[in-house]
């Protein structure tokens, strides 16, 4: 939802909550007030009215994106494979790049986050203001789940998956790609025993792209 229906929104929920209160006393009130809860009811059904264009035309776009996604999910499966240009890696004999694009590595390790001290013992008071402490005192180290983000390109060759970042670039040959799937705005990768999270949009299109692709290089 827009910013500007969320807007909306709360202006709507202002307008019930007035009109909530001068309705009922409609009758009471002489004619200038009238017409201002007249105004205001009016305003109120005018806002509505456009909130409900908004969703209308909102799920209008959505469905059309849809649609748009899914002919280009069936155009891959037919066969056709785009072929684009590519400076950012150095292709091999008879690879051509099919897709490139700027995203995120998604990676989530159990991190220490932080310490939290103990103490035990006993203090025994020597003199005024003095006191002497024994026993043991520690910490114990506090874990979390930590997710890091690293920006770099991802590129989808006819040979090969790369991801390009000077710290966490990947290089996955098909031959060596165990899965592939799609959730929400996630696309990961397995090769192996090492699993990869793709931050990006409409992932199910790359992941047509990445199962056609590997398909014909295995078989």
């Amino acid at each position: 939802m827009h910013n500007k229906t969320k807007g909306k929104l709360v202006f709507l929920g202002i307008l019930l909550y007035l009109d909530g209160g001068f309705l009922p006393r409609f009758s009471g009130y002489d004619t200038t007030n009238k017409a201002v809860v007249l105004a205001s009811f009016i305003l109120t059904v005018f806002t509505a009215y456009s909130i409900y264009k908004d969703i209308i035309k909102e799920k209008k776009k959505q469905l059309k994106k849809k649609e748009a996604i899914q002919e280009l999910v069936n155009n891959i499966k037919s066969g056709n494979i785009p072929h684009i240009q590519t400076r950012s890696i150095i292709l091999k004999s008879n690879e051509y790049a099919c897709s490139e694009i700027q995203t995120y590595l998604i990676e989530t390790k159990n991190k220490i986050v932080g310490t939290s001290s103990s103490n035990s013992g006993i203090s025994v008071r020597m003199a005024k203001g003095i006191h002497l402490r024994s026993g043991s005192g520690g910490s114990k180290k506090i874990y979390n789940d930590v997710t890091d983000q690293y920006l770099g390109n991802l590129i989808i060759t006819n040979q090969r998956i790369v991801f390009l970042n000077d710290r966490k670039g990947f290089e996955i040959p098909y031959k060596n790609l165990t899965s592939v799937f799609s959730s929400d705005k996630n696309l990961i990768l397995q090769s192996k025993n090492k699993s990869y999270s793709i931050l990006i949009n409409n992932p199910v299109i790359y992941e047509e792209l990445i199962r056609v692709i590997a398909q014909k290089q295995l078989h």
